[in-house]
């Protein structure tokens, strides 16, 4: 890994992809850039414990796929130097039979790190690897806030597993240990996502050394000779890629390849074109395809999931209108696919694009109903400014409450804290004595907002005065 200034820099690693379809799961080689997670903890230190949890779990989801599909031998190493961190927190496996990974490879095949990731003697076993990844994990990150006993507890146990000599007392599977991991109610922040659980990707396939790196090269070959060894659905793929991985560029590849084969490819393609600002399509013409995919297929949770991203991107009545039938119809089956949207993802999406909609076409209640399940799994201060700017015109009181209930899940906001001053100040059920006080507290707590050029035009607004600590509203 190249440094600068004593700082990890991201290099391009060749790693391994799961991507399910039906009741197969395919692995395949993606080119990403990221950095090697012993340097990742080392350069970044203190890491949240939601993120740490999630890394933990990310590698226990995906090796216990691989060992699936493997139905042995997960990987020929499970060491910390096998995985890799992207910017965006998602951490991916090495693909350790890729020529460019070769020295890593020889590097986990040395002393002191072959010692310390397999049992003496150097017989593989993947649960005893798994045990001491985690071990180095733990050892080597500063949690913030630190583990409870409870969580410690249930690691330890975890851990005391993977590594027991006694066959009984093993995992016999490595997705079992999810079954023991202690649970996070994740909190979702402008700057941090909750990681996908569910690992999903594009193939290229692997084995027999048959492997198909998809990187920027794909755009020079075409797969003809990788289709005439493996029926490889590329629209299957690419609907992934544009659903899951948001990458419309390499989801155009795939149904690019799809074209001669399948009729729909060449309508998906142009949603990706114009998800990536290249269509060519009018903004009618744009519609016609929508209309004309939602007509052709029958209600299937992947196109409509697909039309409704693309007609979020689109302003206008008709577009208002789309999102909501369509959201309202993906909410509609909401229990056919609640058990394989674990992290809540797809209806995060839903809900708050419908609630969008809502708000625009004045349906305000239904907007507000959309948003709080949202806030359920997504507290960010973007969300909460939405709430309390409907709530104001439903239920002042309700606003009220929903602006100190934001404060407390984002601690640094400004602007929440200047619409709780707003609302305070113009309500009437809140006394002058009770508005001057959460002013002084707001202060206190945030000091530099006396600064704000916006706090300065509430104070003319609200009749604020503030001489010293002394505070009076003028109501």
């Amino acid at each position: 890994m190249n440094r600068r200034g004593g700082v990890h820099l991201e290099r391009e690693y060749e790693v391994i992809r799961l991507i399910q379809q039906n009741a197969s799961c395919h692995i395949i080689t993606d080119c990403v850039l990221g950095t090697m997670l012993p340097e990742y903890l080392e350069e970044h230190g203190m890491i949240a414990k939601e993120q740490l949890f999630s890394y933990l779990c990310q590698m226990i989801k995906q090796l216990g796929y691989l060992q699936d599909v493997r139905d042995a031998k997960p990987c020929r190493y499970i060491t910390p130097f096998c995985m890799i961190i992207k910017k965006n927190g998602e951490l991916m496996l090495l693909d350790l039979n890729a020529k460019g990974n070769q020295h890593i490879v020889n590097q986990m095949g040395r002393g002191e790190i072959r010692d310390g990731f397999l049992k003496k003697g150097n017989s593989y076993e993947a649960m005893y690897s798994i045990g001491k990844t985690m071990q180095f994990i733990l050892a080597k990150a500063i949690i913030e806030p630190k583990l409870t006993k409870h969580e410690e507890s249930k690691l330890k146990k975890i851990i005391s597993k993977c590594l027991s000599d006694n066959v009984k007392q093993q995992y016999q599977k490595i997705s079992e240990i999810l079954f023991d991991f202690p649970q996070l109610k994740y909190k979702k922040t402008n700057k941090n996502k909750k990681i996908k659980w569910i690992i999903v990707g594009i193939i290229v396939l692997l084995g027999d050394g048959a492997s198909m790196f998809l990187s920027d090269e794909m755009e020079e070959k075409r797969p003809e000779a990788i289709i005439d060894q493996k029926k490889v659905d590329f629209l299957e793929i690419g609907r992934t890629y544009f659903l899951e991985m948001e990458d419309y560029r390499k989801s155009m590849q795939m149904f690019e390849c799809a074209e001669d084969e399948i009729e729909a490819a060449e309508n998906y393609k142009e949603l990706s074109a114009y998800m990536l600002g290249e269509s060519r399509k009018s903004e009618e013409e744009m519609e016609s395809i929508l209309s004309e995919i939602e007509e052709s297929q029958k209600g299937e949770l992947v196109e409509n999931r697909m039309i409704f991203r693309v007609w979020a991107k689109i302003e206008g009545t008709a577009s208002l209108e789309a999102r909501i039938r369509l959201g309202e119809k993906i909410l509609s089956t909401y229990e056919k696919w609640k058990e394989n949207d674990v992290d809540q993802r797809i209806e995060n999406e839903v809900r708050t694009v419908l609630a969008e909609a809502y708000e625009k076409t004045g349906k305000e209640e239904l907007a507000l109903e959309q948003y709080r399940k949202v806030s359920q799994w997504n507290q960010t201060e973007e969300l909460y400014r939405s709430m309390v700017r409907i709530a104001q015109d439903i239920d002042e009181q309700e606003a009220l409450r929903l602006c100190e209930e934001g404060i407390a899940a984002n601690p640094k906001s400004k602007e929440l804290r200047l619409q709780l001053i707003q609302i305070q100040c113009k309500d009437n059920e809140t006394t002058k004595e009770m508005c001057e006080e959460s002013i002084r507290k707001i202060l206190e707590e945030c000091p530099e907002l006396a600064e704000e050029e916006t706090f300065r035009k509430l104070q003319e607004e609200c009749g604020i005065t503030i001489e010293g600590e002394v505070i009076w509203v003028e109501k």
